[in-house]
């Protein structure tokens, strides 16, 4: 199935005027898609229009998809978006993935299915490296731009467990607030000025790196729900080899392993309706790297799949890491949450 949608919208002092959602359903001949695409392109650039005649305050939104599946017969697939978070200034945030997939690689009848995968891609995060740490002023933060191309080949082993390696080629850019290439990290003087004297974003220190290495990942999961609890083992084991190709000819390897266990604590009767298991979890992570490591590919500690509590790196940043933790989910029934929650409503001031 093939299709186009865009979906846009116009905004005035915080008032939505209008949603439109243009979707068009392409049978195999592309002549015909293509036409439809058009008329989809130009109905949005009509609207563009229309609000600036208008004058009215746009926020215009563009999501462009394309899936074509079981190519030949096949089973084979092309998956393409195209994400606009404002339409009137594509370069602020534009996302972009093509992806092709090509299963059974070693024949149609392989329970492992090997899949090969080729896309290109970008991609927009804040660094994690240039932040303030905890009680510290706030740091000019530096968002780390990636757009490249990606083949691997992956190899199931069961449902959950598989093994995939692949090339990796892509082109880094650090910015600033302002959209301008930083190739040094910033700091607010006292007199409210901003200074660019900090350390270099990339391992070129222009701002832009080129890179290509090898990147290989084995998990072996064999974890499931038990009445909506993960119980079980979950290791995850991943390598970048960099080739000494790009800016600065960079020759790294970066690994990092990671260990978690989900121990039931409490036996249950399996079924609809049953309450889950209180579980221990326990989790570790290892990382490290040898050779030329950028910042934008420091290990960080802090965050929602980290040190909890804290903003992403805002402990700190490492060429090595190790990480341990332990935690106890204990599930609460609704007639146990009805008491609790009573409790808590009436311990707060009124007002």
């Amino acid at each position: 199935m093939q299709y186009c949608s865009w979906t846009w919208r116009t905004s005035h002092s915080g008032i939505l005027y209008q949603s439109y959602l243009c979707p068009f359903h392409a049978p195999s001949n592309f002549g015909c898609y293509g036409l439809k695409a058009l008329l989809c392109f130009l109905s949005y650039y009509l609207c563009v229009c229309l609000c600036c005649v208008l004058r009215l305050h746009c926020s215009l939104v563009g999501l462009l998809l394309l899936k074509t599946g079981n190519i030949s017969g096949l089973n084979r697939s092309i998956n393409g978006s195209v994400t606009i978070s404002n339409f009137l200034n594509p370069q602020d945030d534009l996302a972009f993935k093509l992806e092709y997939v090509h299963p059974y690689l070693d024949g149609g009848y392989s329970l492992r299915n090997q899949t090969l995968r080729v896309s290109c891609f970008n991609s927009r995060k804040l660094s994690p490296v240039f932040t303030g740490g905890p009680g510290m002023d706030e740091v000019p933060p530096i968002w780390v731009d990636r757009a490249g191309v990606k083949a691997n080949i992956s190899e199931n082993f069961t449902s959950q467990s598989k093994f995939t390696i692949g090339l990796v080629m892509e082109e880094i850019t650090t910015h600033n607030e302002s959209s301008n290439i930083c190739p040094n990290g910033q700091r607010v003087l006292p007199n409210g000025g901003i200074s660019a004297d900090g350390p270099p974003t990339t391992l070129s220190g222009t701002g832009i790196d080129q890179m290509a290495f090898l990147q290989a990942n084995i998990t072996s999961d064999n974890t499931k729900f038990l009445n909506g609890a993960i119980v079980g083992s979950r290791n995850v084991f991943q390598v970048d080899q960099g080739l000494g190709i790009g800016s600065k000819f960079p020759f790294f390897n970066r690994h990092q392993l990671t260990l978690t266990r989900f121990f039931q604590l409490k036996e249950v009767e399996e079924g609809a309706g049953e309450p889950p298991p209180p579980v221990l979890v326990l989790h570790g992570h290892y990382g490290g790297c040898v050779g030329d490591l950028p910042s934008y590919d420091a290990f960080s500690l802090g965050g929602p799949y980290s040190v909890r509590g804290y903003n992403m790196g805002e402990i700190g940043a490492a060429r090595n890491i190790l990480e341990l933790a332990a935690e106890i989910r204990v599930p609460f029934t609704e007639r146990e949450c009805n008491p609790l929650q009573e409790t808590l409503s009436n311990s707060l001031p009124s007002s």
